[in-house]
């Protein structure tokens, strides 16, 4: 027993030596970054070296490799309006993972974000701070906060001045397992300043969260997400009875259904379809297919249809979850019609995605088909629906 306990501390610690060595900070020229923002500059602040960046990427070189391990810098942000934070598993400039922080919503459950970026849609109404993809943390404006990220296969954990202790663990993202690149983010507005960059690449870096999420403070905020939680009730693993995946079409104007109460197969033929599955929440982030191109051609909607087959004719309460606007079709008929964008009923209003609406579908004999259109601004493309009494 001693022997072995005398080898797995020789093994940590030979695994803490390589970490310190190959964890040296990046020097913020152009030989070491890509800079693939607006503007950037180097400076010394608080008797650091750090960088300072508006609207876009900086990408490490040479880091395309990058699959697992640790990421770790310094920042400072100031009591602003901003979006800062790192980026990693980087495929181009419109796909990767993030998190940043929130400068303006210190304290708030959505003082910071962790979010897939697909086609340039980031998601964050799809993946709120009330399910674990924030963390009401204070921060310390115009000061240097140290912050780590630990990436392992579908998992990371994400510390934010506490380095023992995560805000946030993460036990699925959302974007597939892939090597990218890593870098800094910023969204535009107040922007943040880093120091230290630095990363290690790890095939199983070690995580304190072990499969668990980590547990929400006491207070209010903590009130508020267990209540947003409570509201949704089902925005872990998909119940039984919710759809998995469905039919996308590619996108198309949203004021080309003006006034459409009845969908013609001429309506729906002009369609080309996408098979979408949805993840282990039930979501479909209707970004996978259609992207920030679409919308800015004026193509913000997509059909999501489903086929529903019944031996008699029934009654069956669908509940819907959708960002941001949706109109519901059941065998070609509008039934429903809504709309959740962000500050669309008040200036608080952030649009997250939620099962609010039902409507009880007068399912007929065989075949029956649902179709959503559903409508993105920005914050997040996505739907959920499931059928309460299966």
């Amino acid at each position: 027993m001693k022997l072995i306990s005398y080898l797995l501390a020789i093994q940590c610690c030979l695994v803490a030596a390589s970490m310190a060595v190959a964890a040296q900070p990046i020097p913020f020229d152009t030989d070491h970054w890509d800079f693939r923002a607006q503007s950037y500059k180097i400076e010394t602040y608080k008797g650091k070296t750090c960088l300072v960046f508006h609207k876009g990427l900086a990408l490490v070189k040479g880091s395309q490799d990058f699959v697992n391990g640790i990421i770790e810098f310094d920042i400072a942000v100031p009591a602003k309006r901003g979006f800062s934070g790192p980026v990693w598993r980087v495929q181009d400039d419109l796909n990767y993972e993030e998190f940043y922080l929130r400068h303006h919503q210190s304290g708030n459950e959505d003082a910071n974000q962790y979010s897939p970026v697909f086609n340039g849609l980031a998601g964050w109404q799809l993946y709120y701070s009330a399910d674990g993809y924030g963390y009401p943390l204070k921060y310390a404006f115009d000061e240097w906060m140290p912050v780590k990220i630990i990436i392992a296969g579908p998992k990371a954990e994400i510390y934010v001045q506490d380095m023992t202790n995560p805000i946030l663990f993460i036990p699925e993202m959302k974007r597939e397992i892939t090597n990218g690149w890593i870098g800094l983010r910023d969204q535009g507005f107040a922007p943040a300043r880093y120091a230290n960059f630095r990363y290690t690449k790890m095939d199983t870096p070690p995580m304190i969260g072990h499969g668990k999420k980590v547990p929400s403070p006491k207070g209010p905020a903590a009130a508020l997400a267990d209540n947003a939680r409570k509201r949704r009730a089902g925005t872990g693993p998909a119940a039984k009875g919710t759809i998995m995946s469905w039919s996308v079409s590619n996108a198309f104007p949203a004021k080309s259904m003006a006034g459409k109460h009845q969908l013609s197969d001429a309506d729906l033929s002009r369609f080309q379809w996408t098979r979408l599955n949805c993840d282990t929440t039930g979501l479909a982030n209707l970004g996978r297919i259609n992207g920030l191109s679409e919308i800015k051609r004026g193509n913000n909607t997509v059909f999501a249809k489903t086929t529903v087959t019944e031996e008699a004719d029934t009654l069956r309460k669908l509940e819907f979850a959708f960002s941001d606007a949706v109109k519901v079709y059941l065998n070609g008929q509008l039934l429903f019609e809504a709309s959740d964008m962000f500050r669309s009923r008040d200036y608080r209003f952030l649009g997250s995605i939620g099962f609010f609406d039902a409507l009880y579908l007068p399912l007929k004999r065989g075949s029956n088909e649902i179709h959503f259109a559903v409508t993105e601004r920005f914050g997040g493309w996505g739907l959920k629906a499931r059928f309460l009494d299966d």
